[in-house]
């Protein structure tokens, strides 16, 4: 289920409209069966952290190419938690819940609950970017003020720090440079941020910055020299390294 808000960063496009499911649901022309199925969309990969990661990427890369950027948060608790709060609604294009499993609430079906608690959502970001660029920012700037400062997650994804991210990959020679750049730039970025208390971040969590930098910087500057260096640590039948362009490097 996919239902449109144009993004506060685009002022310039003209704003989409909500596409109403719970009016094609009544109107019996998709089934239930349907209606779930196109509740949501397949996350694949269950560790967290690399689904946070894969989000600030992906932010990183619709500011750097423009892509229309399709988003979910709040409204998505139904398939999983996230700490992100209203940061995921920021800057969307298109705004979407997720797998809704089809079962009996109090208010009925739960897909058809989600499909309203969504709808009010794109309402009022309708009606937000319906108000022109005042509207849109101000909304945009709520989303992010409201949840930032509550957790690191929330606080790297705000598009500030996403296009501070994003020039940094721009000006990368390569993927690998790029990643451990920015991967270094996010603990700069909290540092900052807690130290400005812009940020609450637990005494006994503070300690991992300084470890996920020191491990970051010992990295090789080179990525065929990281290649080599991981390569020996990983048990090499679980993957094939022609499929990664990485045959070169075979073991035997």
């Amino acid at each position: 289920m996919h239902q449109t808000f144009q993004s506060a960063l685009q002022p310039q496009r003209q704003p989409s409209q909500v596409i109403n499911f719970i009016q094609i649901r009544e109107s019996g022309k998709i089934g239930s069966g349907e209606f779930l199925r196109t509740s949501g969309h397949v996350q694949r990969g269950s560790e967290h952290a690399c689904h946070e990661l894969q989000k600030i990427a992906l932010n990183a890369g619709y500011i750097i190419t423009g892509f229309p950027m399709s988003m979910e948060g709040k409204t998505a608790a139904c398939a999983h938690l996230s700490p992100l709060g209203n940061i995921a609604a920021a800057t969307c294009d298109v705004w979407s819940n997720e797998s809704v499993q089809n079962i009996k609430l109090l208010g009925g079906m739960a897909p058809v609950c989600y499909a309203e608690q969504l709808e009010y959502d794109c309402r009022l970001m309708n009606r937000a970017a319906g108000n022109g660029d005042r509207g849109r920012l101000q909304l945009r700037d709520w989303f992010v003020a409201s949840d930032a400062h509550m957790d690191p997650q929330a606080f790297v994804l705000t598009p500030d720090n996403c296009v501070r991210f994003a020039k940094t990959i721009v000006e990368s020679p390569d993927h690998y440079t790029a990643g451990r750049s920015v991967a270094l730039q996010a603990v700069s970025v909290l540092r900052y941020a807690g130290v400005e208390g812009l940020l609450e971040i637990p005494e006994r969590e503070v300690r991992y910055l300084d470890i996920i930098e020191n491990t970051l910087s010992a990295l090789p500057d080179e990525e065929e020299d990281f290649i080599e260096m991981i390569l020996p640590m990983l048990d090499q039948s679980r993957f094939r390294l022609e499929e990664y362009e990485l045959a070169e490097y075979f073991i035997s």
